[in-house]
């Protein structure tokens, strides 16, 4: 359930806190690379495998508990389990939130896998961005962060016979997968690199004050 993974990255990504930043912004934990590859490596046929995809959810949260002293702020979205996030100092807002408002959560998730001619010897590699924003001073307490991971591997041997390929991942290590569509293997050849980008957002705002009734979330 998405929402469930929205709330553990909520979890870990403490920084966002409460009234941390701006309007749609985001966060990362970062998705199993080498399952995703292995999986989804081959889309439908074209001049390069391509795979696309992205998940959007939104729910309410009711605030719990809040510390102001501590910053830390207890959240129970609809139909989950209640978490803390502890706001950073940067969260110059956290003073409007009270026990009973309600902060309307959105996480997205995008994913692409895309199969690209590399240079020769090119070597596998991953690099990872987080960013994130804040409200001005004084406006209503919103929040957001970003995280995303860029993920290169290098194919090291397609085996049409058998319906595998192997890929030298990040960590050095060879490891070889079943493919779903055999005939996306023949749109590829060894020394190709799979590229694997995942982002994830997750946002925060303040939508209603306690006793005030929440915006309705589609799903």
């Amino acid at each position: 359930m998405l929402m469930k993974k929205m709330v553990g990255v909520a979890c870990a990504a403490s920084l966002l806190a409460l009234a941390a930043c701006g309007k749609d912004e985001p966060v990362g934990e970062v998705a199993v690379v080498e399952d995703v590859a292995v999986a989804e490596a081959a889309a439908a046929p074209q001049d390069r495998p391509v795979l696309m995809a992205v998940a959007r959810e939104a729910t309410n949260a009711r605030v719990e508990a809040i510390d102001h002293a501590t910053r830390a702020v207890t959240l129970l979205p609809e139909g989950g389990e209640p978490f803390t996030l502890t706001a950073p100092e940067e969260a110059h807002n956290l003073d409007q939130i009270q026990v009973g408002d309600t902060i309307t959560l959105e996480y997205t998730q995008s994913l692409t896998i895309e199969i690209v001619e590399a240079e020769a010897g090119a070597e596998p590699s991953a690099a990872a961005v987080v960013a994130g924003s804040r409200a001005e001073k004084g406006a209503t307490p919103a929040g957001g962060v970003m995280g995303s991971e860029v993920t290169v591997s290098i194919v090291e041997d397609i085996n049409l016979e058998n319906n595998t390929f192997k890929l030298k991942m990040p960590d050095g290590e060879v490891r070889e997968f079943t493919a779903r569509n055999p005939a996306n293997l023949k749109l590829a050849k060894v020394g190709d690199a799979v590229v694997v980008t995942n982002t994830e957002t997750l946002t925060m705002a303040l939508t209603a004050k306690a006793g005030e009734a929440p915006a309705t979330q589609s799903q």
